[in-house]
């Protein structure tokens, strides 16, 4: 990329991958404050190799711990951190040929601000998923999943299910086989249906979680849960991989080590495109000599 980011979004549209926002290290490897509202694209080439980075559009505020997809050709932003607090606003705009946005319109707004979450889209559904409602005590998590229906433009506003349990907070969920894959705060695996019942379920396969601990408990700092061809991809903290075959009715089968990257620390984001292939862009470097990153990863194949 053409500058590091942390706490930044990404989304990838048929042919183009984008990011905005976050933070970046200063000049002498000094960690700044200072959120950006750039929103960069690149275009996806032959192999899912990616073009040359240009500047698409401004958000409009600077914004990290935000979320963003693509749906319809139109780029979605939902919440996230201001200087002053979380923000619930949602805003949307259409994506040109050349890689530029259209102009932003207001979207209905989250029933409440939120930071560090995730935004899927699955049919004529966004879902915001993960991340905390409270600002002072971000890592709690919420139980509190907020879905929108939506026309080809517009939001037609927001209604609350209730997972089984606090979910972690700095999660990407994973859509496949019709039903919705989250992560709970100590790491089991919860899915539910995306129909009209929303019925949930816990897996019985739950990965093998390794991170720091938060008040005794053991969590993961970074959950990436994608789902790719047959298997559930999960992408952690310094690079490690897993992976898990979906099964009979979507039910998530043993997970098995995959191929790591070496480079990421925490605050990477990452995202599919439709070719099912995964990027991973940034975040802090797992080097503590380097800390700049601006790399980007696409998987190439599953290595089990």
């Amino acid at each position: 990329m053409p500058v590091d980011l942390y706490y930044h979004a990404s989304a990838a549209s048929r042919d183009r991958v984008f990011v905005s926002g976050g933070l970046s290290f200063s000049p002498g490897s000094t960690s700044s404050l200072d959120r950006r509202a750039t929103v960069l694209s690149a275009p996806i080439q032959a192999e899912g190799v990616l073009g040359a980075w240009t500047e698409s559009a401004q958000l409009p505020d600077p914004l990290v711990h935000h979320a963003m997809v693509v749906a319809d050709q139109r780029l979605f932003v939902a919440g996230g951190e201001l200087r002053e607090g979380f923000s619930k606003v949602v805003s949307s705009a259409p994506l040109r040929e050349d890689g530029t946005l259209g102009p932003w319109q207001t979207e209905a707004p989250l029933p409440q601000p939120r930071g560090w979450h995730a935004l899927v889209a699955a049919g004529a559904e966004l879902w915001v998923v993960g991340g905390s409602l409270d600002r002072s005590y971000f890592t709690t998590g919420t139980p509190q999943l907020w879905r929108a229906k939506r026309s080809a433009s517009r939001i037609e506003g927001w209604e609350s299910i209730e997972a089984p349990a606090a979910l972690h907070f700095d999660q990407t969920p994973a859509v496949a086989m019709g039903r919705l894959y989250v992560t709970g705060a100590e790491g089991t695996l919860h899915s539910m249906a995306l129909d009209a019942e929303h019925v949930w379920r816990t897996e019985p396969s739950t990965p093998s979680w390794s991170g720091r601990s938060h008040g005794g408990d053991a969590r993961l700092e970074v959950v990436r849960l994608l789902a790719m061809e047959d298997r559930l991809v999960l992408l952690m903290e310094k690079g490690r991989v897993l992976t898990a075959p979906l099964q009979a009715e979507g039910r998530v089968g043993p997970w098995s080590q995959a191929s790591r990257m070496y480079g990421p620390g925490s605050g990477f984001t990452a995202s599919q495109g439709e070719d099912g292939r995964i990027y991973v862009f940034g975040g802090t470097s797992a080097n503590p000599e380097e800390r700049r990153n601006a790399r980007v990863w696409s998987s190439q194949r599953l290595t089990q």
